[in-house]
Formats: structure tokens, C-alpha cells, sequence
């Protein structure tokens, strides 16, 4: 192989370990966003459930299923 195209492919090895590089960044930020909005949608529920003094969660379902109207 000629000595450009060992440099050429040198540099493409380099741009791919690059790319692969932010690929995991970007891979790990979004974990990280989509477990905050999991335990940002936990907390509301639990908050939610602290609120909720109606009938159980089985009756309003049992009731709607009724369709009783």
C-alpha cells in the first residue's frame, strides 16, 4: 500500500473512533434524559396517589367499564 492511502486510512480510523466516541456520549445522555422523565413521572404519580381520596383506582375502572349512562 502505498503511503497515501495508509495515511488516508489512518485518518479514517481516526474519524470513526471519533464518531463512535459521540455516539456513547450521545447514547449515555439519553439514558440519563429518558431515567429523568421516568423518575420525574414517578414522582407525579406518587404525588397523585398522596392527592387521591375518591374511590380506589379499581372501582373508578370497574365503574367506567359499567358504562352505566
Amino acid at each position: 500500500m502505498s503511503k497515501n492511502l495508509q495515511e488516508r486510512l489512518s485518518h479514517m480510523i481516526y474519524e470513526f473512533r471519533g464518531i463512535k466516541a459521540e455516539m456513547t456520549l450521545l447514547n449515555l445522555n439519553q439514558e440519563i434524559n429518558s431515567g429523568n422523565k421516568l423518575k420525574i413521572w414517578k414522582t407525579l404519580a406518587d404525588k397523585v396517589s398522596e392527592k387521591w381520596t375518591e374511590v380506589s383506582s379499581v372501582e373508578e375502572i370497574s365503574q367506567q367499564r359499567e358504562k352505566s349512562w
